[in-house]
């Protein structure tokens, strides 16, 4: 499994342009790794789930659209991408999805957005509602591997049981 999240996002300058959704913080490895702040690389081929959370903030009242997508080493895939309108000075709202991808050695994704309004962004809460609670991460994102393309190492045979005794010998026929 892989998680990562994005604290501050600030890349929302143009509308109806796409752009990268990147990472700044990746506190697991495990064969999946980030480059260029954009890029989740697997260093593995196989067949991975790819989940992802984020948070859309709105900071004016009228409705505005936003896309997101998946590429595959900077190609789009096809019937990756998802809509969503969001209306409403300061609401947030959480997209979340999962797709199931297989991959080859060293191929990589990434996750691209477009919106129709600059006052729409993928934003980070520093601060919580409540004072035990963390900040709230602008984007996490897990990718688990659920199916392997290589075969692993073959483990040490075992040891032989021993043979079992001799029954008896029957008579001889006449």
């Amino acid at each position: 499994m892989y998680r990562i999240s994005r604290k501050y996002y600030d890349n929302e300058k143009i509308t109806n342009e796409s752009y990268p959704i990147t990472y700044n913080n990746a506190p697991e490895y495990n064969g999946v790794h980030i480059s260029n702040s954009s890029r989740i690389n697997f260093d593995h081929g196989g067949t991975y789930n790819i989940q992802f959370s984020a948070q859309v903030v709105s900071s004016n009242a009228s409705s505005k659209n936003m896309q997101i997508w998946l590429k595959q080493n900077g190609t789009n895939i096809p019937w990756t991408n998802t809509d969503i309108t969001v209306a409403g000075s300061s609401n947030a709202y959480v997209p979340a999805w999962n797709w199931v991808l297989s991959v080859n050695d060293n191929d990589y994704i990434e996750l691209f957005y477009a919106t129709d309004d600059i006052n729409l962004s993928i934003s980070s809460a520093p601060h919580s509602l409540f004072d035990s609670s963390p900040s709230i991460p602008s984007v996490i994102l897990t990718v688990t591997q659920v199916m392997y393309t290589v075969q692993g190492i073959q483990g040490v045979q075992g040891l032989q049981g021993l043979q079992g005794l001799l029954g008896l010998q029957g008579t001889q026929g006449t």
